[in-house]
């Protein structure tokens, strides 16, 4: 049986596409057996998405309010994982925009 997982999004702040608090999935982890669990939420910057009338809150034009963000959200993931005895991994699930612009991308 697998016993981890690495690819797992909360809903901090109700920034990012995740159900769950970052507690909440380390404790559901640890009752599942799990020895593992990797947080790794989304990570989208591009200039182009303020232009974007549907942007969803975890989608960022602005890099610094991205990494921003993610420090405060790992260091919530630091501070929840001292209450619980498995390990817990921080990630990033990083987009990649190829062209200059990104439109292209973005309109599909």
């Amino acid at each position: 049986m697998q016993k981890f997982t690495y690819h797992c999004h909360t809903s901090f702040k109700g920034v990012f596409d995740g159900r769950d608090t970052i507690e909440d999935m380390i404790y559901a982890a640890e009752n599942k057996g799990f020895d593992t669990i990797g947080i790794s939420n989304h990570c989208i910057c591009h200039p182009a998405l303020a232009k974007m009338p549907y942007m969803h809150s975890q989608n960022f034009s602005d890099l610094n309010q991205l990494i921003d963000i993610h420090k405060q959200c790992f260091e919530e993931i630091d501070k929840a994982s001292a209450n619980h005895k498995i390990k817990v991994l921080k990630g990033l699930e990083v987009d990649f925009f190829p062209q200059k612009s990104g439109a292209k991308v973005l309109k599909k």
